[in-house]
């Protein structure tokens, strides 16, 4: 049902309850005062539908519901401590405000999905805000957001034109597909408090050239497909935390002591690369068409495995001093400007068999 009347709810009117029994829709004229109503549905006593067609409890700490029609601007009242699921989910809305001194914690679960025409919205709130699964999915026309804080799963997937999103410092989980498909987004800063960068986070951000991170930071696990899909970024700062660390757009993983090399850039625009690490691994150079000269430092690498340089065709010098125990087979698949490293230093015959063994097999 929708209400497009002028004052269908006055201070003329008796302060009477209504009870609804589904959801109603209000014009923006409709509703010039504060009313009592009780929604079946909901099973919450003391419900008020305020000006601005906003289902909350009396004291208008939580919002349950928004019976707008056709509206362009909200503003959210700084008592308000939670947005519920879905509360503003397919509306027409173009703008959110929040009144000085805002209140506000929790948004639900997909409270802003779909609301194709939302193009702002600032959170004024200097409380941490908890932004929860889905909340700004499929918001088609959002630019810019700030304020975040603990961006839970698929949080902005779908928002084709974010170019900004600022985290604050505090946060530390970046969830699964949060900004999936964000084709407008260029560049991100990750606070030093950021602990977990999830599965897919920024997948097919086509755009995205620079990830920055604070040179100390928290960094506990970061996926790497989270950002294998982006076919722009050629950047991410050099940093270190007690899991991983990142030179020349390289990242490493510590585990027991040992630098695991686990992805580098394909895009980025290094040439010539040393290595001080422990263990090369598969896949980690895949399509890197800049690389053209790999230093492996002595006392460092003990095994390249399978696939570590695929297609990389411009690569064409690599090293393999003594502490270079095993190379796996395909480890330089297609890699079809190097013949032969230039420099061996263990020349036992079945060392050179293997080296030998595994070029031949990379160049097919």
């Amino acid at each position: 049902m929708i209400i497009n009347t002028i004052s269908f709810i006055t201070n003329n009117n008796p302060k009477a309850n209504m009870s609804f029994t589904h959801k109603t829709l209000f014009s923006q004229i409709a509703i010039t005062r504060a009313s009592n109503i009780t929604v079946s549905y909901l099973n919450e006593p003391n419900l008020v539908i305020t000006t601005n067609s906003l289902v909350m409890d009396y004291d208008q700490t939580t919002i349950y519901e928004f019976w707008g029609y056709n509206y362009l601007q909200i503003t959210i009242p700084n008592t308000v401590t939670k947005i519920c699921s879905k509360v503003f989910e397919n509306s027409t809305v173009q703008i959110i405000q929040f009144e000085e001194n805002s209140h506000l914690s929790v948004i639900g679960n997909s409270a802003f999905r779909n609301c194709s025409n939302l193009k702002l919205i600032n959170f004024s709130s200097n409380t941490v805000i908890t932004i929860m699964g889905n909340v700004f999915e499929d918001c088609l026309k959002l630019e810019n957001i700030s304020n975040l804080n603990n961006i839970f799963d698929y949080c902005f997937h779908g928002c084709i034109k974010l170019k900004n999103a600022d985290i604050r410092e505090g946060s530390e989980k970046i969830g699964v597909g949060s900004f999936d498909s964000c084709f407008s987004l260029e560049s991100i800063n990750i606070p030093s408090t950021v602990k977990i960068i999830s599965d897919y986070a920024f997948n097919h951000c086509n755009k995205l050239k620079s990830i920055i991170f604070t040179e100390t930071n928290s960094l506990e696990k970061i996926s790497i497909n989270s950002i294998s899909n982006c076919e722009s970024l050629s950047n991410i700062s050099s940093f270190s935390s007690n899991q991983y660390k990142c030179e020349s757009n390289t990242l490493y993983n510590k585990r027991n002591s040992k630098y695991y090399l686990i992805h580098h850039l394909c895009k980025s625009h290094d040439r010539v690369l040393i290595l001080n690490c422990d263990v090369i691994c598969s896949y980690s150079f895949n399509q890197s068409i800049h690389i053209e000269n790999v230093s492996i430092i002595s006392n460092s690498v003990s095994l390249i495995e399978t696939n570590s340089f695929n297609n990389c065709n411009n690569l064409k010098y690599i090293n393999f001093p003594f502490c270079v125990e095993i190379v796996e087979p395909f480890s330089f698949n297609k890699c079809h400007s190097i013949s032969c490293p230039l420099i061996i230093e263990n020349t036992s015959i079945d060392y050179l068999k293997t080296i030998n063994h595994t070029n031949n097999q990379s160049t097919q």
